[in-house]
């Protein structure tokens, strides 16, 4: 065993949002690195017949200090993309974690890393980015650690780039926005752990400003695109759809309570990135972004 598996053995975590994308990833490699992970899931169908250590959580219902009882480290992943009103997302998202970590601090966990997102930037559009911020100022007031990770790939994809992915695989044909010369920062989901990992073992010298976990080579969203139908092996064509048209189509889906396979304000996200993003601090760190590669 490696001097770090040895020293991860000895050690405790508990990963909000570990049903999610990000979350189940991070659980996983922790637990792959000798971690103790207690699992904070959303879904009630899961057994834990594979003797996984898990509590039931939720952002709207919180968590109790027996829930968080002898962890040493808090990963917070969690984030409920139901509301789509302001309103509700501050008061589920915003709120729940405020309360979440500063229940966290009362059951004497040590280090919180709260997931955020490259999004979350001071005038950012999208009202995900505007709620990672406020949780960020939240994690701040709590002595957190914020890493936000770029728009995340791996073998098994999910989230944002899990949609992109399904959409190239159901039609020849594919919508894009405006030229699709939108830049994205991303991060492989196994880099991401990495970055997390030390940043959950590191003894001193925490960063005190956010961690932008991605690559810094940026790709377009049409270099993104056509990337992953070589790797499918499929031919695509783009029509250029101005970015209005998809929204309010989105939106209008949204109002009448169904829930598309991209959500309006993930195209918000999408389309409005940071202009200035600042990797200084995330040279800092020891962990490193691979280029997404747009040959394979």
């Amino acid at each position: 065993m490696s001097a770090r598996r040895q020293a991860s053995a000895r050690r405790s975590c508990a990963v909000t949002g570990a049903n999610g994308y990000v979350g189940s990833v991070v659980a996983r490699r922790f637990r792959r690195d000798g971690w103790r992970v207690r699992e904070m899931r959303h879904d009630g169908g899961f057994s834990g017949a594979d003797d996984r250590e898990w509590n039931s959580f939720s952002l709207e219902r919180g968590a109790r200090e027996d829930d968080l009882h002898g962890i040493e480290t808090l990963i917070h992943c969690a984030y409920d993309f139901t509301p789509i009103r302001w309103s509700d997302i501050a008061r589920i998202n915003v709120d729940g974690s405020t309360r979440l970590f500063e229940t966290a601090r009362a059951a004497g966990v040590s280090r919180i890393i709260h997931v955020s997102t490259m999004s979350a930037f001071e005038g950012c559009a999208s009202l995900y980015g505007k709620a990672k911020l406020a949780i960020e100022e939240a994690a701040a007031r709590a002595g957190a650690v914020c890493v936000r990770p770029g728009l995340v790939y791996g073998d098994e994809p999910g989230g944002t780039m899990g949609a992109l992915e399904t959409l190239v695989s159901t039609s020849p044909v594919i919508p894009l926005v405006g030229t699709g010369r939108y830049v994205q920062y991303l991060a492989h989901q196994e880099d991401l752990c990495d970055a997390i990992l030390e940043l959950s073992e590191r003894q001193e010298d925490l960063p005190r400003e956010p961690i932008l976990a991605a690559a810094e080579q940026p790709r377009s969203l049409r270099e993104i695109l056509e990337s992953l139908a070589v790797r499918q092996g499929k031919k695509v064509s783009f029509v250029p759809v101005p970015e209005s048209l998809i929204l309010a189509a989105l939106k209008g889906a949204e109002a009448l309570g169904l829930r598309p396979g991209f959500r309006s304000d993930s195209l918000i996200s999408l389309v409005h990135p940071n202009p200035n993003p600042n990797f200084g601090p995330t040279r800092g760190i020891e962990a490193s972004f691979r280029p997404f590669d747009l040959e394979t």
